[in-house]
C-alpha cells in the first residue's frame, strides 16, 4: 500500500467510471481525494469508503485540482482521470527516484490504450511522437524543448508544492481551460522530468477490464 503519495481522481459525469476507477485505486493508495464537478453529487456511493470526496458542481477544471491539491498534505500528488489507470509500481519507483533526485520535479510514463473489440483484447501507444524527458539544468532549454514537442506531462508524479504554485497563477485564468500546459509549465519552471516506464489509460467507451500490476 502506498502511503506518502496522493491520488488525486478527476471526474464529471462518469459515475459508473468513477466507481471502477476508484475500486482499483483504493487497493494500492491509502491517500484518495474525488473531485466531482458533475450536476449531482455521486458521495453517497463513497460514505463507507476510505477517501475524501468533494463534490464541485461548475468549477473549472483548473480550480478542481488546486482545490485538491490544497486538500492534500503530502509531498507528492497523482492526478488522474476517471479513465486512467496508473502501475501502482511504477509510482513506487517514482517516489524512490523522486526522493534520490531532488533536481527532479514529476516522474511518468508512457501510455497504453487499451480495449475490446468483440473477442479481441487490443492496446495501442498513445502520444508516440510526444515523449521526452527534461533533463537540462536551463529552464530555457526545457521551455523550447516543451514548444518544440510538447509532450504529454499531465498526468504523471509530481512534487505537490511546484504543482500549487503555478495552478494558483493560472486559477482564474478564464480565456480558456488548460491544466495540460499549466502542469507542463512545473518542470519547466521548477525542475526536470524524467520519462521512464509505462502507465495505463483505459477508453472509456470500450468495455475494458482494468489493468493492475
Amino acid at each position: 500500500m502506498i502511503n506518502n503519495c496522493s491520488i488525486i481522481l478527476i471526474t464529471h459525469e462518469r459515475h459508473q467510471l468513477l466507481k471502477k476507477s476508484f475500486k482499483y485505486y483504493q487497493k494500492y493508495f491509502n491517500n484518495i481525494f474525488i473531485l466531482d464537478s458533475s450536476r449531482l453529487s455521486s458521495k453517497k456511493l463513497f460514505d463507507n469508503e476510505k477517501c475524501s470526496y468533494f463534490h464541485l458542481p461548475g468549477v473549472s477544471l483548473n480550480k478542481k485540482i488546486l482545490y485538491g491539491l490544497n486538500k492534500s498534505r503530502l509531498d507528492f500528488v497523482l492526478i488522474v482521470p476517471d479513465d486512467d489507470f496508473v502501475f501502482p509500481k511504477v509510482v513506487s519507483k517514482g517516489l524512490n527516484f523522486l526522493k534520490k533526485n531532488t533536481d527532479y520535479i514529476s516522474y511518468g510514463g508512457k501510455y497504453l490504450s487499451f480495449s475490446l473489440i468483440r473477442t479481441i483484447f487490443k492496446y495501442r501507444l498513445l502520444y508516440s511522437n510526444k515523449y521526452s524527458s527534461y533533463e537540462s539544468n536551463d529552464p530555457l532549454k526545457r521551455l523550447k524543448k516543451l514548444t518544440n514537442i510538447h509532450p504529454q506531462l499531465t498526468y504523471y508524479l509530481y512534487r505537490r508544492k511546484p504543482l500549487v504554485k503555478v495552478f494558483q497563477i493560472f486559477k482564474n485564468f478564464t480565456h480558456a481551460n488548460f491544466p495540460e500546459l499549466i502542469i507542463s509549465l512545473t518542470p519547466i519552471l521548477f525542475g526536470k522530468s524524467s520519462i521512464r516506464i509505462f502507465s495505463v489509460i483505459s477508453l472509456p467507451f470500450f468495455p475494458s477490464p482494468l489493468v493492475s500490476a
